[in-house]
């Protein structure tokens, strides 16, 4: 038993409620915090810095994303967090795909830490201009990252071409998304929706490349077939507004209900009876994992692994048509389907943390022994 805990520092840009916090959180959860603690930079308030803390993690925040205030400035002001705080770090993880060649170049060039990228997209959707420089920072990630992760195959191509990276899968905690009716017939009746309502449900930011505009777009069409119908939203972001205000001008109000992010949206999952995610990419897709373990029908967009199908059940359409999502929907809708559904092991959280303990402990055991 060592006399104080090892303390990572993981980059991210915040703490707030997508997949790739949700997994770090998962995480964090689950390892012996006696042995190993993280800590997090990052660039404004989240909404798990609370728990961060609880769990014994520090915080650090910068002030502003290098899209807010410039390379020239953001470099320097992390290089004076890494001669300062940053010292004390054996590994440093980062997790912001391509920005993460700029800020492993400054790492490298100001710690002896050992730097980790990750990859947790499979796709730039950026304009040209966008896409040619983080192309560059690509080169750069590549030259100075020691170890290189991915939540998927595809994922790992996406962000370090031919070069070695592991994958790591974005476990979850299986049983706590396992259906339950008594959570079904409770949130229903608290959210004033009755067991003969249809509802089509989506987890996720909104932002664009959430692609909330084509989901109300085609819920839309689909209400005009089933008025006994719901689409159940859950999640922040920029585009809420804007998304509020297309389900006004289409006249949804009554048939959309939106949530705000939240730590229980493994019971939301409950009151769905079907689960959309039209994205327009997605490294992984953790809610589409979380929503097959609860049991439910899936489609997906094509621009979303293929390795999140981990029932064999998840449908991968087009987002060209809506009209091909909503009759995918009717014919899956006719069939009976169980919810009582169990998933194989290696999707544990569990399973993701001792792969992750392994390449942390092989690090540390490396370092010491030099």
């Amino acid at each position: 038993m060592r006399d104080k805990p090892i303390r990572i520092l993981h980059i991210l840009y915040k703490l707030d409620m997508g997949g790739t916090e949700k997994f770090l959180m998962n995480i964090f959860k689950n390892i012996n915090s006696k042995e190993i603690v993280f800590d997090f930079l990052v660039h404004g308030k989240g909404a798990f810095d609370s728990e961060v803390q609880k769990l014994g993690g520090k915080i650090f925040y910068l002030d502003g994303y290098v899209n807010q205030i410039g390379i020239i400035k953001y470099k320097k002001i992390l290089k004076c967090f890494l001669l300062t705080t940053g010292q004390k770090y054996q590994i440093i993880h980062s997790h912001v795909d391509q920005t993460s060649g700029l800020i492993l170049s400054v790492v490298k060039r100001n710690t002896n830490a050992v730097c980790i990228s990750h990859s947790h997209s499979v796709s730039n959707y950026n304009n040209f201009a966008v896409k040619i420089y983080k192309k560059w920072l690509q080169y750069q990630l590549n030259q100075y990252s020691d170890y290189r992760l991915a939540c998927s195959k595809d994922a790992g191509k996406w962000l370090f071409g031919r070069n070695k990276f592991y994958v790591i899968r974005n476990g979850i905690e299986l049983e706590k998304f396992y259906f339950k009716k008594e959570d079904r017939v409770n949130f229903r009746n608290f959210l004033g929706i009755d067991e003969n309502t249809f509802v089509i449900g989506h987890v996720g930011r909104f932002e664009s490349v959430k692609n909330h505009q084509f989901l109300v777009t085609m819920f839309a069409q689909y209400y005009r077939k089933d008025k006994q119908s719901k689409l159940l939203l859950i999640g922040d972001g920029s585009l809420k507004e804007h998304i509020k205000e297309q389900i006004h001008e289409l006249g949804l109000d009554h048939a959309v209900i939106i949530i705000d992010a939240t730590k229980e949206v493994n019971k939301y999952y409950n009151v769905m009876d079907f689960f959309v995610l039209p994205s327009y990419v997605e490294g992984f897709g953790i809610v589409a994992a979380e929503a097959q373990t609860n049991g439910l029908p899936v489609i997906v967009s094509e621009g979303v692994s293929r390795e999140v199908n981990i029932t064999g059940n998840v449908r991968f359409l087009s987002i060209e048509k809506p009209e091909i999502w909503i009759q995918q929907i009717i014919n899956l809708k006719e069939q009976t389907v169980s919810r009582d559904m169990k998933i194989d092991k290696s999707y544990h959280i569990k399973s993701s943390v001792n792969k992750l303990l392994r390449l942390y402990g092989n690090i540390i055991a490396n370092l010491n022994a030099k």
